[in-house]
């Protein structure tokens, strides 16, 4: 995106009342088609003082000036109340190009009334929190025990999910305090459901650990993105005014996991498949499987910044080990896609699974067995 030291000056633009465009604005380089598929894109947009005041006038547009449909909203203003940052959110079509230039456009007049939108699609109680979407229903705790519930509308369940954070013997599940929703909409089309978990792990009755879960579906309900994010909210000491590693109110744990069970209805001949990378074999998995990146799998793995408090070494291993079915084998980076099948009828649907940056954001995991994916 640009910075707003590239913003073109208000002499450069057209006046309030005509079409106006800034291009370009961004450049989209897209992944593989089978891991941006349904991906939604969220980049912020700087725009020139008193250049528009009204985001429905906005849109964004190819080289071509054919709208893109994108989700925007504003962000900050300017002092006399013009829009200085907007947000675009968009899921491009990944059939076409791998790179695509925008720009975006101001209208004399808005397309479509925004007042007109409706957000049916989510219905809530003290209890849940509960999207339906095409073809599935995405069920949420709003308060208690964090559990996430997937079910088909014949109340099938597809899979169930809960955070647990590890403290040696002691494994910690996570409560949620706080759901909330949004929908991002698109001429009243929405382009995505949003689901907003806000809670905390009650690991001692000095160190609450809190925690926010965002979640992003596509209206296909095909896909879901998902972010989790900690806070330990007892400020460090740094005594002497020191800011090392393993302060008094550091929050030291094993694992924080994501556990999804209940996701096949009746076992396969094969459990499913992985595939290491996006240019390697795909392998087939019977039984188990865990995949482990200790390292970054470079030359400089095993650097000092990657040690403890007590200065040990933290990678075991400079690249990953792959555990499949009774067989070890080893690497260096992986950026693995994880595919379970439901149940023994192919064309029952699977359950595909990614993490981004496993090999750089060392240390990461996937395990997948008879009862659970973690």
């Amino acid at each position: 995106t640009m910075s707003e030291g590239d913003l073109a000056s208000k002499e450069d633009l057209a006046s309030e009342s005509d079409l106006a465009t800034i291009f370009p604005i961004a450049t989209l380089r897209l992944p593989p088609s089978v891991v941006a598929a349904e991906g939604a894109l969220e980049f912020g947009i700087p725009l020139p003082e008193d250049w528009c005041r009204n985001v429905r006038l906005l849109s964004l547009v190819d080289e071509a000036g054919s709208p893109i449909e994108a989700a925007l909203e504003v962000t900050a203003l300017w002092a006399d109340g013009s829009i200085r940052w907007c947000l675009a959110h968009l899921r491009p079509d990944v059939a076409g190009d791998r790179e695509r230039v925008l720009g975006i456009c101001k209208r004399a007049a808005p397309a479509f009334s925004r007042e007109s939108g409706r957000n049916g699609a989510f219905t809530a109680d003290s209890a849940r929190l509960v999207l339906t979407a095409p073809n599935f229903e995405l069920q949420v705790t709003r308060n208690g025990p964090a559990t996430l519930r997937l079910c088909d509308h014949d109340g099938h369940c597809r899979f169930s999910g809960r955070f647990l954070l590890h403290q040696g013997a002691k494994v910690h599940e996570a409560q949620i305090t706080s759901a909330t929703h949004r929908t991002f909409l698109y001429q009243n089309r929405a382009m995505s459901y949003e689901v907003t978990l806000e809670g905390h792990w009650p690991v001692e009755p000095a160190l609450d650990v809190r925690f926010e879960c965002r979640l992003l579906v596509s209206p296909s309900g095909q896909r879901i993105d998902g972010e989790l994010r900690i806070h330990n909210s007892e400020a460090a000491l740094h005594p002497d005014g020191l800011w090392d590693l393993g302060d008094q109110h550091s929050l030291l744990f094993e694992e924080l996991r994501l556990e999804l069970s209940e996701f096949a209805l009746e076992r396969a001949s094969d459990l499913g498949h992985v595939q290491l990378a996006p240019d390697e074999a795909v392998q087939p998995i019977k039984q188990d499987m865990r995949l482990t990146q200790h390292g970054s799998g470079g030359p400089l793995w095993d650097s000092p910044n990657h040690r403890n408090a007590s200065g040990d070494l933290m990678p075991r291993f400079g690249g990953y080990t792959l555990e499949l079915d009774g067989a070890t084998s080893d690497g260096l980076r992986a950026q693995p896609l994880l595919v379970l099948q439901r149940d023994a009828d192919p064309e029952s649907g699977s359950l595909s699974v990614q993490i981004p940056e496993f090999w750089e954001q060392f240390p990461h995991s996937l395990l997948a067995g008879p009862d659970a994916l973690s």
